[in-house]
């Protein structure tokens, strides 16, 4: 039964907090959506985290004409650490995680609160889509994957309970895309690690997978704004190859230690492997060794991976697309590495003869699915899918492949010259 807000209820408090981090350029479009809500019971906590340039300066001018607006400081500690002030000093019922940057509808917190209060949910999502710098629009269909919540009622749902095989998959561990319920957050004693980067999944899938009553507004009312650094976001995860690891061993025991169920924490395996190769993807030179060293040197022992991999590989549940690396060798490293993960031990020879291999005809070839290919553990097979791809039915339900035929003739080429070297390798 739907809980009705009377006219005559003081409406509940929402604690907007934002880290701000000189955002100058864009700060003031996001204040105006913030400030300009239709929904007026507003807490607005802005954390300046050690701004150079004129953010803070823009802070202090809202809080002198909007009441409502707190402006808090602190030194650079990232945006994790930002939040977690913000929440100490926070008093609304509900928390809203905004950045700083962004642009949302005018009535977003209207119906998120309204949804909240209706089904006493403690966490509610909402839509989200992207803009560029110059003003284009661009959907997100990955933010929330449609395909997890078919057989779900948006209005009320238990993640844990009615999605639990997709329960860190379904959406992504942005935190600006949903409210969470303050009391429910301070029951968990969950905080934002103060990491670089990655800093929102450790909090935000831990508060969404537990949460006992979840919903969603199926409507866009987040644009998130696509700026020059976050295109180039690849150069700040390469300054800290290894912080995904740290960020899914967050994620990991935050659930673990509270409870988490196996299907929920499988869903959490399977995202970590995800994660980490996404990651691979964004990396180059000497930051793809050193996460590469740390995955194999104890990353899969901690977590027992090998066994979910195997399985996972054969249900395509995770891929990962090597189109827009520049260097093949981060693809063949990151081959060579998850290939040491997924093939068992009498199989190290094979790997090690094709990392040879690859390591002397850098220059000549560039395989899309390697990683495919090398996690077979098998030089046979290997050679028997890569042939199959050449005929088109592999290539055409695994690989990815621009819509150009230039494009499409290199990867056949591509896949020509390793099935040469494959059938040297194997005196065929």
């Amino acid at each position: 039964m739907k809980k009705e807000v009377s006219n005559e209820e003081a409406l509940p408090l929402v604690s907007i907090i934002v880290p701000v981090y000189n955002r100058e350029l864009y700060l003031r479009q996001t204040m105006d959506c913030i400030c300009e809500q239709t929904y007026t019971e507003l807490e607005i906590i802005m954390v300046d985290d050690g701004s150079s340039d004129k953010s803070l300066e823009i802070l202090h001018e809202y809080a002198a004409r909007d009441n409502r607006v707190c402006v808090l400081q602190q030194e650079h500690r990232f945006a994790g650490a930002a939040r977690n002030l913000g929440m100490s000093v926070a008093t609304g019922k509900y928390y809203l995680l905004l950045d700083s940057d962004d642009l949302f509808e005018r009535n977003m917190v209207e119906l998120l609160v309204n949804r909240a209060e209706e089904q006493d949910a403690d966490c509610v999502l909402c839509r989200a889509d992207s803009f560029t710098v110059k003003g284009e629009n661009r959907p997100m269909p990955y933010q929330m994957k449609s395909a997890y919540l078919a057989h779900v009622k948006k209005e009320k749902f238990n993640v844990a309970e009615d999605i639990a095989e997709g329960a860190l998959l379904f959406c992504k561990g942005w935190a600006w895309d949903r409210l969470f319920r303050a009391d429910y957050i301070k029951s968990l004693k969950i905080k934002f690690p103060e990491l670089r980067h990655a800093e929102d999944a450790p909090f935000v899938f831990p508060a969404t997978a537990l949460a006992p009553i979840s919903s969603i507004v199926d409507s866009v009312l987040v644009h998130y704004r696509l700026s020059d650094e976050q295109v180039s976001s690849g150069n700040n995860i390469s300054k800290n190859p290894t912080t995904c690891l740290e960020s899914c061993r967050a994620v990991y025991w935050a659930l673990a230690n509270r409870g988490g169920q196996a299907p929920v924490m499988d869903s959490c395996l399977c995202w970590m492997v995800d994660y980490v190769a996404w990651t691979f993807s964004r990396l180059n030179g000497e930051a793809t060794i050193l996460l590469i060293e740390a995955l194999i040197k104890d990353f899969e022992v901690e977590f027992s991976l090998s066994e979910k991999l195997r399985a996972w590989r054969d249900e395509m549940r995770f891929r990962v697309v090597f189109e827009d690396l520049e260097s093949p060798i981060q693809i063949y490293q990151m081959a060579v590495a998850m290939g040491q993960m997924l093939v068992k031990s009498d199989n190290c020879a094979y790997v090690n003869c094709v990392r040879d291999i690859l390591k002397e005809k850098v220059a000549e070839v560039k395989v899309i699915e390697l990683f495919k290919i090398f996690s077979t553990g098998s030089l046979p097979l290997a050679i028997a899918r890569i042939k199959k791809a050449l005929r088109g039915s592999y290539w055409k339900r695994f690989c990815y492949f621009g819509r150009k035929r230039k494009r499409f003739d290199k990867r056949v080429l591509y896949l020509q010259s390793a099935l040469s070297q494959l059938n040297a390798l194997s005196g065929s």
